[in-house]
């Protein structure tokens, strides 16, 4: 079932079936549709005594069990929530099962089990069979982001513009229970029935996404001067060192020169991976299950074309580890001169971090000016975005 049709079952107040799966990975998104639940289920004088959370990770079956047992004098139904239902031995999973599908379990009780392991959804699938409904949380794809921000605003009772919602997802990233917290706060800000504009996130919202070196290199790699310089100084003001950042830029750099390097003497080999990696860059930025598939779908090829490589080519290009052909892709952003331009630049910088010039940083950030975006030093182009 998706989540559409169970929020269409809690709007009628009841739910088909007593037993609910909340698999997946995302989950603030349970953690919401059971208090979704609460509020459809419940009345508000009988949530003390009818509402029970139980942390796997924390607790065991015989916690769950004890708390089945015994006479309700309420009306309203009892609902449990097992989050991390991974944490479990076997052999207490299997007694939560058997004790949900006794026949002197309690009618009156709905049970939400919180999983996220694929093995462990599928044996819980099999093993409560027809007495359960299972619902898939994932994290909204990037492009559907907005209309989420959008929709959870109006759960506050407000609305959020366009701009509004752009500006909040730049500050906050994609972290759904970070963006709900501030959403939750920008509607008491406006009031009920008001409209969240770009000024009042502005003025409200702190830069508070979680970043990381792995987000600066994609910026790297994408040519975003304006994130990479951002993103640069965030990681530095958050602790992260100077030298470790530029030891993973320099790598990358090399890593890129590399490829160049191969592409150019052995087209016999790196043709067609070019060709792939331009339609795989064609699509960055897009998460919508056609594009994710075409994207799969070239790397794999890729991947193939790579395992018939020769040895010392295969295993310095490392194809096959996670994220490898979409990371390398983004080599073909930068001419194979502009690299070796560059690297003069990049053993200047390898010296100047080693002594005691007045800011690491802006010598860093003086440096990505020059690899990103250099016109904006020079006055003239000395490279453009693209492969020859």
């Amino acid at each position: 079932m998706d989540i559409a049709a169970f929020e269409e079952q809690l709007k009628g107040g009841a739910l088909a079936k007593k037993i609910s799966v909340f698999a997946g990975r995302e989950d603030f998104l349970k953690e919401r549709m059971f208090e979704k639940a609460i509020l459809a289920l419940v009345r508000p004088d009988e949530r003390s005594e009818n509402v029970f959370r139980i942390d796997f990770s924390l607790a065991d079956a015989e916690d769950f069990i004890d708390k089945t047992t015994g006479f309700c004098f309420s009306e309203d139904p009892r609902l449990f929530y097992l989050s991390n239902f991974d944490s479990l031995t076997v052999a207490n999973r299997k007694s939560v099962y058997s004790t949900i599908l006794s026949p002197y379990f309690a009618q009156d009780i709905h049970v939400f089990i919180g999983v996220t392991a694929q093995p462990v959804t599928a044996e819980s699938v099999k093993a409560l069979s027809e007495s359960a409904e299972k619902i898939d949380f994932w994290a909204p794809f990037a492009n559907q982001m907005p209309g989420w921000v959008q929709k959870s605003a109006a759960e506050f009772g407000a609305r959020i513009t366009p701009g509004a919602t752009d500006l909040l997802l730049h500050k906050t990233g994609d972290d759904l229970r970070l963006i709900y917290q501030e959403l939750r706060k920008l509607a008491i800000t406006v009031g009920k029935n008001g409209i969240i504009e770009e000024k009042i996130v502005a003025a409200n919202v702190s830069y508070i996404r979680e970043e990381s070196i792995f987000d600066l290199l994609n910026a790297i790699g994408r040519r975003e001067l304006g994130s990479a310089l951002e993103i640069i100084e965030n990681i530095t003001d958050k602790g992260e060192p100077v030298q470790k950042t530029w030891f993973m830029i320099q790598k990358t750099l090399r890593d890129y020169r590399l490829f160049h390097d191969l592409c150019f003497d052995r087209p016999d080999l790196f043709s067609e991976v070019v060709s792939s990696m331009k339609k795989i860059l064609a699509l960055s930025g897009k998460s919508d299950f056609k594009s994710n598939s075409e994207k799969k779908n070239l790397v794999t090829a890729i991947q193939t074309a790579a395992s018939e490589w020769p040895d010392l080519i295969k295993e310095t290009m490392a194809f096959g580890a996670p994220n490898a052909v979409s990371n390398m892709a983004f080599a073909i952003n930068y001419r194979h001169s502009e690299l070796r331009e560059i690297w003069p630049k990049i053993l200047e910088m390898d010296a100047a971090l080693k002594t005691s010039i007045p800011s690491h940083l802006l010598a860093l950030q003086e440096f990505l000016v020059d690899l990103i975006n250099p016109v904006m030093k020079t006055g003239k182009k000395t490279g453009s975005m693209g492969f020859n």
